[in-house]
């Protein structure tokens, strides 16, 4: 018999582990002195650290895409789920954003022209990225240059990312708390399935097994990994201790975003969770055979 587990954020989260989407942002705007609460603007606070202390506390030029978000109206730290970085950064790869969007392609057409109708919102944006571009000496031709350069600054915070969880995830409590919920989930989740066998004799010692093998596969969506003693564990986007931490849109079987027919560079590719997985090895040798097991038939 074979049982897998999948591990989502709210794993971590239940286990105190301050691994939101907001709670990495936050961490990092924290860092800027213009920046106080969840309430202050984050565009005009990085383009102050920018002018005052240059790029050092900036991990990536996606901070500058993802605070453009956190600025909208009726943004809340609160709601915002993981699912909202991919969809930001599915977002930033169209050709034809709507009138509220960013995106690429219209920063290279900024960039180039700098058109007179662009909305001040938009305009502080994109000069923004330009100024920190400027401070780290990055220049580009083209609009594909400009793509590489964004597929870059993807594994710059890909990396900041892993930094983190690695400042948060060495409290014991959390090793403790997550061994002890998913003990809790194994007695929950498996023992109605098992079929046991007892054996021993009449009057004397009775005892019981499984009827058969029963093996534990682990999958998660997380980063962290605080179960050492499951050797059938995957981290399906990389692991923040072996550097492989990865953020992507959809894998490209299908591509079912809403960029689908917005986008006509063919620049994307590089940001595919699974072009993406195959550049980080995210997935070791232990890992694939695991995924090779889940994918035989199964009792």
């Amino acid at each position: 018999m074979r049982t897998l587990y999948l591990l989502g954020n709210g794993f971590d989260l239940a286990c105190g582990l301050k691994s939101r989407y907001a709670d990495y942002f936050e961490s990092r705007f924290k860092w800027y002195k213009g920046y106080n609460s969840s309430d202050s603007k984050a565009i005009p606070a990085i383009y102050k650290e920018i002018q005052d202390g240059g790029i050092k506390n900036i991990p990536s030029a996606w901070f500058i895409v993802f605070a453009y978000e956190h600025d909208q109206p009726g943004y809340r730290n609160d709601h915002v789920l993981w699912k909202d970085i991919e969809k930001n950064i599915d977002t930033f790869l169209q050709d034809y954003p709507q009138e509220n969007e960013i995106s690429i392609s219209e920063y290279f057409k900024y960039f180039s022209n700098s058109p007179e109708n662009t909305p001040p919102q938009k305009k502080s944006m994109y000069e923004l990225l330009t100024l920190y571009f400027q401070k780290k000496d990055i220049a580009f031709r083209t609009e594909e240059n400009l793509f590489d350069i964004f597929d870059q600054e993807l594994s710059n915070l890909e990396n900041d990312f892993a930094k983190y969880l690695r400042t948060i995830d060495q409290n014991p409590n959390y090793q403790a708390n997550a061994k002890l919920l998913f003990e809790k989930i194994q007695k929950a989740e498996t023992s109605k399935r098992i079929e046991y066998v007892t054996f021993g004799t009449i009057g004397g010692h009775m005892s019981s097994m499984p009827k058969e093998p029963h093996e534990e596969f682990v999958m998660s969506f997380n980063y962290t990994r605080p179960l050492e003693d499951i050797p059938n564990y995957v981290n399906l986007h990389g692991e923040e201790n072996q550097g492989t931490a990865m953020f992507g849109i959809a894998d490209d079987n299908g591509y079912p975003t809403k960029t689908e027919m917005k986008i006509t560079s063919g620049y994307r590719s590089s940001f595919f969770k699974d072009t993406r997985r195959q550049q980080k090895e995210c997935l070791d040798k232990q890992s694939a055979r695991t995924i090779n097991e889940l994918s035989k038939k199964t009792n």
